[in-house]
């Protein structure tokens, strides 16, 4: 007997139909939800639950609305939805798309109530899901029995259209016959785009109230104060109320959670975790708080009363930031060594999620081109200069070598051209990576003080903005305002164009002087990449001062200055006053590159030549570039040709 209806593998279909269909509708004039009022009833032991709430609309454009769009997404039931005076035009169940008209449109300033109930079906049998096709196992909208995890927009409708649906591969879309991600995105100055939020378009500033029914024996969590609980025969009950301007989306988490609880920092952090999944749980927030005053110190005050740290099942790929609680699934800091890489896993994802509380709960990104750039990039360089002020110099070359290895590891899988920052549409991983390399990069050639007076500035400018919503050529005019004459192009250029860079030392070696020091010579390779096309790339002078070190057999650091370089092969000459070992160039790893062997080679003593003659032994030392030392008998100094010259 069946008893789930059979879904042919073909959600990337249903997808795509909703965007054909509806996509026509993505600029029209739609209200933005101010208030939100919800009650979830979760149901662990049946897998499903049911909402009741309602949505504040204030129209917030220069026109009357005559008409309300509700999307719901995939595996969620709309119910019934009061509005005064409006009647339901259309209803494409099938698609989760229902167009109402209304009797009295709403004039702008105006503000009405719109009432909605959602609701997934209780879980019987199984899907016909299988590991090649594309139907989903679990539902982002799905309950589990122990540890649900529920995104607002996945359980409440949207207001109009959401490019939330719309598929992202480059292959998909092309196989699917929709048109390219390029033709998709807002240009930066579209009008449409400038009032709606990244993705969320019906989202604005505003407030929640959330009350939670779960099972008498789990813990229901999400964002904002905890401001009553309650047990009701076999179901508890707890109600969450925001105390700060809200994105309006938040995450409802509920299981058999155990809770760690800790004071010792500004605000209190709590970390609801599975009662077997205890191992990390101080580490955990013990990071959450050292984050915490390092980001209030770096950028400001954090914004809620407290931090939330929340265990939840994995499915789907995601991580939550929301209102100070942050959703993090088992397999990723709960179960790690918290040694070595485990360690470095869990510190980079709890201060990169932390860091959204600045870079997403303070600002909204407008939904143009570029808009991911801002939240990504910002949380991945406030994670990065964090985890840097934690770290040793050695521990901090070695994590960005891992980043980038991992990174370009992953680039070279994409089946489609890497945007530049300013272009980015929905490809998170290089807005985070691709983005956190950036920002540091930029810092490096404008100052760190510079770079982080920038983004404060940045961020008071849109804290809390109404539309027009921040832009990602804002976060990149605040940069450039802090920075030298010198650098404004290059600044332009690392948002506007794909680049990486490839410097390596091609040999190394050094030669003693008469006066105990030495005398080191480097040749170095040096070139910017840019890529325009899938697979084709040009080459270039470097055109930027890089830092070139060098250190001593015992791993110290005897010689560090940047060095501006004629070509794409250079030659460079230094003076220690210690026996080289090492040299490095760009040995933090500043620059993007996937080329990494090459940035530090070994500095091997000059080649010894004994000559043998009637009168006497004379030793010489030959350097690769046709300079001549000879160690006995004169005082060298140094000339680009020849030291001495020596007769026998």
């Amino acid at each position: 007997m069946v008893v789930n209806p059979y879904q042919p593998a073909g959600k990337e279909a249903t997808a795509a139909a909703i965007e054909t269909r509806f996509k026509q509708y993505e600029n029209l004039p739609m209200p933005v939800v101010t208030d939100t009022r919800v009650t979830i009833e979760l149901y662990p032991d049946q897998r499903y639950f049911q909402a009741q709430g309602q949505y504040t609309l204030e129209n917030r454009t220069d026109q009357p609305i005559r008409e309300i769009h509700l999307l719901t997404f995939i595996n969620l039931q709309l119910g019934e939805v009061n509005y005064p005076g409006a009647t339901l035009r259309e209803a494409h169940p099938e698609w989760g798309y229902y167009i109402y008209d209304l009797a009295t449109p709403l004039v702008p300033g105006e503000q009405q109530v719109l009432q909605f109930q959602t609701a997934t079906a209780p879980a019987r049998g199984f899907r016909n899901q299988v590991d090649s096709d594309d139907v989903y196992m679990v539902y982002p909208n799905d309950v589990v029995h122990n540890g649900t995890n529920l995104y607002s927009p996945f359980m409440l409708p949207f207001v109009g259209y959401t490019k939330m649906v719309e598929h992202k591969q480059a292959w998909l879309r092309a196989n699917l016959g929709l048109p390219p991600l390029a033709e998709r995105m807002r240009a930066h100055d579209d009008p449409n785009g400038l009032a709606q939020a990244l993705m969320v378009s019906h989202l604005s500033w505003g407030s929640t109230d959330v009350t939670i029914g779960t099972a008498a024996d789990q813990t229901a969590v999400t964002a904002g104060r905890l401001v009553d609980e309650w047990v009701a025969g076999d179901r508890a009950y707890f109600r969450y109320q925001s105390t700060t301007p809200t994105r309006g989306k938040f995450t409802v988490f509920s299981a058999r959670y155990d809770t760690y609880r800790t004071e010792d920092y500004r605000v209190p952090i709590e970390i609801y975790h599975h009662p077997q999944h205890a191992d990390n749980v101080a580490l955990i927030a013990q990071q959450v708080g050292e984050a915490l005053a390092f980001y209030e110190d770096t950028f400001g005050p954090y914004p809620f009363e407290q931090v939330r740290v929340v265990e939840f099942v994995y499915y789907d790929g995601m991580v939550f930031s929301d209102g100070g609680t942050v959703g993090i699934p088992e397999v990723l800091v709960w179960k790690s060594d918290a040694t070595g890489a485990g360690r470095e896993s869990l510190v980079d994802w709890v201060s990169y999620l932390l860091a959204h509380a600045w870079w997403e709960d303070q600002l909204i990104a407008a939904d143009v081109a570029g808009g991911m750039t801002i939240r990504e990039a910002l949380s991945a360089y406030a994670s990065e200069l964090y985890q840097r002020s934690q770290r040793s110099f050695e521990e901090q070359r070695l994590a960005k070598q891992q980043l980038m290895r991992d990174y370009f590891r992953q680039l070279g899988k994409i089946d489609f051209q890497e945007p530049p920052l300013a272009d980015i549409y929905n490809e998170l991983p290089i807005a985070r990576h691709k983005g956190g390399m950036v920002l540091e990069l930029i810092e490096q050639q404008i100052g760190q003080a510079a770079m982080l007076t920038a983004l404060r500035n940045f961020l008071a400018d849109h804290r809390y903005q109404t539309p027009p919503y921040a832009t990602v050529l804002d976060l990149r005019d605040a940069i450039a305002a802090q920075a030298p004459e010198g650098d404004q192009a290059l600044i332009n250029e690392l948002f506007a164009e794909v680049l990486t860079y490839q410097v390596g030392i091609t040999d190394a070696t050094y030669a003693p002087l008469a006066n105990g020091q030495y005398r080191v010579q480097l040749n170095v390779e040096a070139q910017k990449l840019i890529t325009t096309n899938l697979g084709q790339q040009t080459t270039a002078p470097l055109e930027m001062p890089v830092m070139i070190a060098l250190q001593n057999q015992d791993g110290d650091v005897i010689y560090e200055a940047e060095h501006t370089l004629d070509g794409m092969e250079s030659s460079v000459e230094m003076t220690v006053s210690e026996l080289p070992a090492v040299a490095a160039i760009d040995g933090d790893y500043i620059l993007p590159s996937s080329f990494l062997p090459d940035n530090t080679k070994p500095v091997p003593p000059p080649r010894r030549l004994d000559i043998n003659s009637r009168a006497s032994q004379t030793s010489f030392y030959f350097l690769p570039i046709r300079t001549l030392y000879c160690c006995t008998g004169c005082n060298p100094e140094v000339s680009p040709d020849l030291s001495c010259v020596i007769t026998v």
